[in-house]
């Protein structure tokens, strides 16, 4: 199989705008993670009867009439009148107060289904919005620069809305993650055969080649992160740690300052570390730059966790006794503030936790070997030190799709695990 070459897309379109209304601010410039793709242009500014404080709604809570501002762009087949007409009335719905089955909720935001004048035509998308007022702004920076991307594997943000408190993203409703699809694999509820595996860290590459090259770092690719449309097409999303290549980490500083701020690795972490913290990569929270590296250990442990067929999220840890995935339950697996003064350690120290997938065939045979090759990337992307890491997407998706075009006869000398 021979992976798709990267191919560059951006929309031509504007970026968006702010309108002059005094109510409506948009976030310091000056704080900005990143600079926008396009020119700001004119949003399109509308007046609805709805909830005051959509975020803090009562019984008793009085309507009034509430300016939205709100950028829309053609996709697919829908018109931007189209996604006006979704985006708006989905506005509405949440702001009334109606009731809706969440699709995804997490710490700072949520996803519900899209409303629409034409039932059919919603159904396609879903609206993310944030729970918190001080995520209001952090969103909307997140909406900006997604709107401005345009790439088959980066999820499109056809369309954004503003409120004083509020901020709206709509999107085009996927199928599931790829976490979701792991873990159905892990309990062989899904099959999947290898050339699907490889296709899908193919398109992660891609992805993630087209915000390397404009100078942006996602930060959190996870499984999670990655949607699968229909056909298996896949899309990056979650861009709310999206920053600019060579930014200062905002997770470090250089003294303890911050409520949470403690030593760990020599350097200063602005805010507490938890469990789930473990499954990026590690230089998040105590290296002092951002850098693409990052972005290769999250692509390696997807590629690793697709060879094994199941999604084992951790990825490393500090803590001298973790076993990672074969802890009990009482494992913290993190020591935080950092106690141990044990150097980070990644799960591919452990044999067992990275074992192929039987089910993609028996070992011995020349796919076996191939595989092995791949496992090997995996493990060179998740590499604890990134100066051990491949330099590059780029090379990362060259060594792939030299695997993937090995011939069988070259495969002959190849050690497997265990072999002398």
């Amino acid at each position: 199989m021979v992976l798709r070459s990267h191919t560059k897309r951006i929309y031509p379109g504007e970026f968006s705008g702010y309108g002059q209304d005094k109510d409506i601010k948009p976030p310091d410039t000056k704080k900005s993670r990143c600079t926008p793709l396009y020119p700001e242009g004119n949003q399109l500014s509308l007046t609805y009867s709805m909830l005051s404080n959509p975020l803090n709604r009562g019984r008793n809570t009085p309507k009034r009439k509430t300016k939205v501002l709100l950028q829309c762009r053609p996709y697919h087949i829908y018109s931007k009148t189209q996604l006006v007409n979704i985006l708006t009335r989905s506005i509405k719905a949440i702001s009334d107060g109606e009731k809706f089955e969440s699709e995804w909720r997490g710490a700072f935001g949520s996803v519900v289904p899209a409303k629409g004048p034409v039932k059919k035509s919603a159904n396609k998308f879903v609206v993310k919005t944030n729970l918190k007022l001080t995520g209001a702004s952090n969103l909307l920076e997140e909406a900006r620069q997604q709107f401005g991307f345009h790439h088959d594997n980066i999820l499109p943000c056809p369309g954004y809305a503003f409120l004083k408190d509020q901020t709206f993203l709509l999107f085009p409703r996927a199928r599931e993650s790829l976490g979701t699809i792991l873990i159905n694999m892990q309990i062989e509820r899904t099959a999947m055969v290898w050339n699907q595996r490889l296709d899908i860290c193919q398109q992660v590459a891609n992805g993630l080649i087209y915000l390397h090259s404009l100078q942006l770092v996602h930060r959190d690719l996870t499984a999670g992160n990655i949607l699968l449309a229909d056909n298996n097409h896949i899309w990056i999303s979650d861009f709310g740690r999206l920053k600019a290549e060579g930014q200062p980490n905002p997770n470090a500083s250089g003294s303890q300052s911050a409520q949470h701020s403690q030593p760990f690795q020599g350097v200063y972490v602005n805010r507490e570390l938890k469990d789930g913290d473990l499954q990026l990569a590690p230089e998040l929270f105590y290296g002092t730059i951002t850098t693409p590296k990052s972005d290769i250990y999250g692509w390696g442990k997807v590629l690793l966790n697709l060879l094994q067929g199941k999604y084992n999220w951790r990825g490393w840890s500090n803590h001298p006794n973790c076993a990672f995935h074969m802890c009990p339950d009482s494992c913290k697996h993190l020591r935080w503030p950092d106690k141990s003064k044990e150097k980070p350690r990644t799960f591919t120290s452990l044999e067992s936790i990275i074992a192929i997938d039987k089910r993609l065939g028996p070992s011995g045979t020349p796919q076996s070997k191939k595989l092995e090759l791949f496992r090997r990337l995996a493990i060179e992307c998740l590499a604890i030190d990134p100066a051990q890491r491949p330099e590059s997407m780029e090379e990362v998706l060259e060594r792939a799709n030299s695997i993937a075009g090995t011939s069988i006869s070259s495969l002959s000398s190849l050690k497997q695990p265990g072999q002398q």
